[in-house]
């Protein structure tokens, strides 16, 4: 069941070009990351990687928090902290596994809300996904995937109006989000046993972006918890059924 695990998810294209040097950002790192994740972060053996497995750490659990608390609160970067072991994370940044999958775990915060997070990583990307903490360190048994476009993924995605009914089409702003739930809706129709037309990807009221997606079945929301996200090339997604 999806209980109250409030996934959230973030991925990022490492070969994008504005994913190059940012540990040398002193700038960036002073206003995203505390004084422990900037030690962290430039203690490690490829700093320029283990900036966006923190970076992506926090931005999905910026999207756990909007579910647990309902709605999305203000994006400080600095309130949403994350920690890795730091043997872990010098491992899963070493220059000789960054060409083979990996798991990194560790944990985030905000406010008085904890996380669990997990991040998956290769040479050309990398996706973390997080959920509500529990005292008996319970995992929820969510899928998770990310799926390399072969698509053009930037521009206004005019010509894939007819593949959305009219609420999902509200939600969408651009090519990659419109992609991302097309390949997020195959997955969730698999998983269910449905065909992929009876389900749409909908979104509660709020902000572009910012929006948290729902389920619907034959015109009916499902108790689905899903989340989507994308960058550059990638689409990401994951979900947790009943």
């Amino acid at each position: 069941m999806t209980g109250d695990w409030n996934l959230g998810n973030d991925v990022v294209d490492l070969c994008h070009h504005g994913a190059s040097r940012r540990s040398q950002d002193l700038r960036f790192l002073t206003r995203v990351f505390t004084e422990e994740e900037r030690s962290d972060i430039l203690s490690t053996p490829d700093p320029d990687r283990s900036v966006w497995i923190h970076w992506a750490g926090k931005e999905a659990i910026y999207k756990s928090v909007s579910k647990a608390l309902g709605s999305p609160p203000v994006f400080v970067h600095s309130r949403f902290t994350v920690r890795f072991p730091p043997a872990d994370l010098e491992r899963f940044t070493a220059a000789d596994l960054r060409a083979q999958e990996d798991l990194l775990c560790g944990t985030g915060q905000y406010e008085d809300l904890r996380f669990q997070i997990r991040v998956e990583g290769s040479a050309s990307f990398l996706q973390a996904v997080s959920w509500s903490r529990r005292p008996d360190g319970m995992t929820p048994g969510f899928q998770w995937d990310c799926h390399l476009a072969q698509e053009e993924t930037r521009g206004v995605p005019t010509e894939l109006r007819g593949v959305f009914s009219a609420e999902e089409w509200a939600c969408i702003t651009h090519r990659a989000s419109a992609l991302t739930r097309i390949r997020a809706r195959e997955a969730l129709a698999v998983s269910l046993s449905v065909e992929v037309t009876d389900l749409q990807i909908r979104c509660r009221e709020g902000l572009p972006g910012r929006r948290i997606p729902t389920v619907w079945l034959r015109n009916r929301e499902i108790p689905v918890d899903l989340t989507l996200s994308h960058h550059g090339a990638f689409l990401a997604w994951a979900f947790l059924s009943p």
